[in-house]
């Protein structure tokens, strides 16, 4: 177990009469690693592995999301805690999304991920949303954005400009988010469409004036707020779906706006959700759907009693296009996919947590970074202490080999690309400074195993448990040093501090070197087992 090193500055500063010592943190910072390093136990390291292919990859990790959060879930992306709040304070709430690692909760959870209007979705915070004229008014306060120069918005003239949100996690943590892309992706459902594709008719749909079957496809004629209407039981409220339809022979019309409506009645209220093409044309249009807005159940065409969806041409007086290829499928959960900027090993370094039943994260950090290997050459990684050994071989697992603890050592099987399991090959390694050589040029991949210091989410030292008064009393050594250089503390105070020092440090590496309760147990039962078992009535007389 390793800790953090906070109590052991607080303990120096106590011991030392140091009321403020943030001025000292840097120099105590680079006394722990030393001292540690110094102690250098089998405990005082922790052992990690880093792969190298000849093109390298980028780290990556997702983040799931099964249904709507519930105020006070939360993730954590590299360190930075993102909250869910809900949209409107209510009885034993937490509070509204105000800040900047807060998101407001939708009414479906694709509204959660996707909102593009403040305060906005979960994407949009971490991507640093733009933004139009309109919606900059729309802000609590007309200096909520920026443009890419850095430069606030103040809504007056922005038409057409864009400019990123000020309260955005990215905005506000850039160090930690920046490193990494961020994009949201689906699962699906079935397909809840029958006869979608209108193949040889129209059955299952109910075609309004103005609307006909034609060459297995549907043509709209249409005047406004005529409707092509398919009823469907399944569709229910407060979900998402995503409909899908192609627009072919296009010659007028502005929009066309799709309807879903519940079957589900809330409270004698019937729940429906739209969503509008904008300016249409030929080509194929993906559109989510929430279907979280309620109606009064009763007049016009809502108080039909079954769910259904609606083709309607909303905004013109007449429309010509023709709709085919249409599917309709629920949103069943939403992904947040997070992909390191950079080729390379440090991608997997950028950590991943969640506090919710309905969320769950692909890992602790994200993962499949690997470096660069080529001219039989690689940079071995920035906090490597010691290298153990590597791994080499090809992709199959069958022919990965064990860790070689040599820099020098000769294998049967595969190394490299060769198909020979019979033959043997020699390897060779050799560490220059920070980069190891490698006679090998056709590995398909090298992974190294080396030691590492523990560090905290800020890249500050952990000390193993046990160590703290070690390391305690070298940085108080440390600092009683610069005092005697400049002439102002005797010689036998450092002195007396360095002795103590060497005893800590070779009591804590003795400590370490000390078997556990457990590995007594194990080395007792396994003693045990080569002591003979005989009879013990027979040992008094058989001679």
């Amino acid at each position: 177990m390793h800790i953090n090193i906070d109590r052991i500055f607080t303990t120096v500063a106590r011991n030392l009469g140091i009321r403020e010592f943030n001025n000292h943190i840097n120099d105590w910072i680079e006394w722990t690693y030393e001292a540690e390093k110094l102690i250098g136990s089998r405990d005082t390291f922790v052992q990690k592995e880093s792969t190298y292919s000849s093109s390298g990859a980028k780290a990556t990790g997702t983040v799931t999301f099964t249904s709507n959060p519930e105020s006070n879930d939360s993730i954590t992306l590299n360190g930075v805690k993102i909250y869910f709040r809900n949209a409107s304070q209510t009885a034993g709430d937490l509070g509204l999304a105000i800040a900047a690692n807060e998101v407001q909760i939708g009414d479906t959870m694709v509204q959660t991920l996707r909102r593009n209007a403040p305060q906005y979705g979960l994407i949009n915070s971490l991507i640093g949303s733009t933004t139009t004229k309109a919606q900059v008014n729309q802000s609590s306060g007309n200096n909520e954005f920026i443009n890419e120069s850095g430069t606030p918005l103040y809504g007056e003239g922005l038409e057409g400009s864009t400019g990123k949100y000020m309260r955005s996690a990215v905005y506000t943590y850039p160090e930690a988010l920046n490193i990494a892309n961020y994009t949201v992706s689906e699962t699906t459902g079935s397909d809840l469409i029958t006869n979608g594709t209108f193949t040889g008719s129209a059955d299952n749909w109910t075609l309004g004036s103005g609307i006909s079957f034609g060459s297995n496809n549907i043509t709209f004629s249409a005047a406004q707020f005529a409707h092509l209407r398919q009823d469907i039981t399944s569709i229910e409220a407060k979900k998402t779906y995503r409909v899908q339809f192609t627009i072919s022979n296009y010659t007028a019309g502005n929009e066309v706006t799709v309807y879903l409506i519940s079957e589900n009645k809330i409270d004698n209220r019937r729940y429906l959700g739209l969503a509008r093409t904008g300016t249409v044309g030929n080509g194929t249009y993906s559109l989510a759907i929430d279907v979280d807005q309620a109606e009064d159940d009763g007049g016009s065409w809502f108080s039909n009693n079954d769910g259904s969806i609606r083709f309607s041409n909303q905004l013109s007086a007449t429309a010509s296009l023709t709709i085919d290829d249409v599917s309709l499928v629920e949103i069943t959960s939403t992904q947040l996919n997070i992909t390191a900027k950079e080729v390379g090993i440090q991608g997997n370094h950028f950590t991943l947590d969640c506090d919710s039943p309905n969320i769950t994260v692909s890992g602790p950090t994200l993962t499949g970074g690997k470096g660069i290997y080529s001219n039989q050459q690689l940079t071995l990684p920035e906090d490597n202490i010691k290298v153990l050994g590597v791994r080499v071989g090809t992709n199959d697992s069958e022919h990965r080999h064990a860790l070689i603890q040599k820099s020098s050592a000769v294998h049967r099987g595969r190394i490299g690309k060769t198909d020979n399991d019979s033959e043997q090959k020699a390897f060779r390694y050799y560490i220059e400074g920070n980069r190891m050589n490698i006679q090998h040029d056709d590995l398909d991949e090298i992974t190294i195993v080396y030691l590492k210091y523990p560090t905290d989410l800020r890249g500050w030292p952990m000390v193993k448990e046990g160590h703290e008064t070690a390391v305690a009393q070298y940085i108080m050594w440390q600092m009683k040093l610069i005092e005697f250089y400049n002439g102002k503390l005797p010689q036998y105070i450092t002195k007396e501090l360095e002795k103590r020092w060497y005893y800590l440090c070779g009591k804590a590496r003795g400590d370490d070197s000390m078997p556990t309760s457990e590995e007594i147990k194990q080395i007792g039962n396994m003693w045990n087992t080569l002591v003979p078992i005989t009879n013990d009535r027979s040992s008094l007389t058989d001679f």
